[in-house]
């Protein structure tokens, strides 16, 4: 993801985005804990990057703003249109920025010969996009915690500058995990490992995500990797019957009429109620449900 550094812009015209500034760097592992809790989570606000020189603490969302700053105004100067919109830019206008993507940048500005050099910029418009749809947000939300008072989905991250794989070590000895095989019948014994991919700095709330797809699709993807388990679980989450929670909302709608017909059935026939004030059309109601 393209974000900038917040301090030492720099922009090369050949390159394809913006370089990463040098002096910013992880807060402590604890900082991190603290950000994934469910209550300590408020006290750090996402701020889990600092200055190298003067110790200033910074969140993914000031990179995102500082890089808008910085592009806004290097491409006012070449003529962008992006100085009629007032800034800082609104959460619904990133919205519309974000939803609009596929149509800008496969059939619309950017096909323009006199393209807008803000809207038509791919690094720009990437980076906006990705920020509305696959960030997660530092105060999290109810479904982070079902498990425990940590966030299940491990955000932040800390950044990385490559792809590593780290397998879960005992002194003297790398943990293993036993498998029950129902087909063969046998014990499988495998080494329990994790994979932990290449996250950038100011990317340490962000998903993993798919570029083609979300170019797209416009969404948020969440893509995840892992061992046969993790698949497996993938595929059965992704094919189990919704219908309970589909029909949630009618069913509360449904059982409060129907305790309000039940309730007005029982004032008739304990006589408090006549049946010259009962609605048109109650019986009927009554009966369908």
């Amino acid at each position: 993801m393209p974000h900038q550094g917040t301090k030492k812009i720099s922009f090369n015209q050949n390159e394809e985005k913006p370089r990463f500034a040098d002096d910013i760097s992880n807060m402590p592992l604890q900082e991190f804990r603290n950000a994934r809790n469910r209550v300590l989570c408020s006290d750090t606000k996402g701020k889990i990057m600092k200055c190298r020189t003067c110790d200033d603490k910074f969140s993914t969302n000031d990179i995102v703003k500082n890089a808008s700053s910085y592009w806004r105004n290097r491409t006012i100067h070449d003529g962008s249109t992006v100085a009629n919109v007032s800034y800082p830019f609104s959460p619904k206008r990133l919205d519309l920025w974000a939803i609009n993507y596929s149509y800008d940048m496969d059939d619309g500005c950017l096909k323009d010969k006199n393209a807008d050099p803000f809207f038509s910029n791919r690094p720009i418009r990437d980076t906006l996009m990705l920020h509305v749809f696959d960030a997660h947000d530092f105060g999290h939300h109810p479904s982070c915690f079902k498990k425990d008072p940590e966030c299940r989905h491990h955000r932040p991250e800390v950044a990385v500058e490559e792809t590593k794989i780290y397998f879960c070590e005992i002194p003297g000895k790398v943990q293993t995990m036993s498998w029950n095989r129902l087909v063969e019948c046998d014990e499988l014994v495998q080494p329990v490992w994790s994979v932990q991919t290449k996250q950038p700095m100011g990317c340490q709330y962000l998903n993993t995500y798919n570029k083609p797809v979300s170019e797209v699709f416009c969404c948020n993807t969440n893509i995840q990797i892992g061992d046969r388990s993790q698949v497996y679980y993938c595929t059965l989450y992704c094919g189990k019957l919704t219908q309970k929670d589909d029909a949630e909302r009618e069913n509360r709608l449904n059982m409060a009429c129907a305790k309000c017909i039940l309730c007005i059935q029982e004032e008739v026939l304990k006589g408090n109620r006549r049946k010259d004030e009962i609605p048109e059309g109650f019986r009927k109601g009554f009966c369908e449900c």
